[in-house]
């Protein structure tokens, strides 16, 4: 149960964090409303979250290319090439903040690679470490993108980018603690 919970907090800060990130570069198309919006967000979560749990590391990916592409297309002014580019940027920044952490883990840390399948503890850190990475590495490049073409939209969203990493790993903590 508690390693479900975690699970669907990392997948929501993914989901979050790739929210953030489109919010960022793209321009939302005037036509969709927010109840499709947010739900288009919402879909692409629980067909993440549900396809976690077969297991296979290569699915989540083509997963979440995927779902990130869907979102891009059916909510953003974007095209299909672009979409696709944006989400595999996505994949390859969450893949590399990942294999970061587990590497780092295992060399200064002397942590098992698959350590997080069986200790609660070290997947919540381990987790908790990489999706503050890949906030980051979102937050820099999404940065670097709008500066670079001189978009004007308000930067509403970006205080959530500093607070919900933070409140994340609280909460992931919290109930690990308690192991709830």
């Amino acid at each position: 149960m508690l390693e479900s919970t975690c699970y669907g907090f990392i997948y929501l800060f993914e989901a979050l964090a790739c929210f953030l990130f489109f919010e960022n570069i793209y321009f939302r198309k005037e036509e969709i409303n927010n109840t499709l919006f947010y739900l288009t967000y919402v879909f692409a979560f629980i067909v993440q979250y549900g396809i976690s749990f077969a297991g296979i590391p290569v699915l989540n990916l083509v997963i979440f290319i995927i779902c990130n592409t869907v979102i891009a297309l059916v909510c953003y002014e974007t095209k299909i090439k672009t979409a696709t580019l944006t989400s595999l940027v996505l994949t390859v920044l969450m893949f590399i903040t990942e294999m970061v952490v587990v590497y780092f883990s295992s060399m200064v840390l002397k942590i098992d690679i698959n350590a997080y399948e069986n200790d609660i503890l070290v997947l919540v850190t381990q987790s908790s470490l990489s999706k503050l990475l890949f906030f980051m590495a979102i937050f820099f490049i999404s940065k670097i993108i709008k500066f670079k073409f001189f978009r004007t939209q308000s930067d509403k969203y970006t205080i959530m980018l500093g607070f919900f990493p933070l409140v994340t790993i609280i909460i992931m903590y919290f109930l690990t603690y308690f192991e709830i």
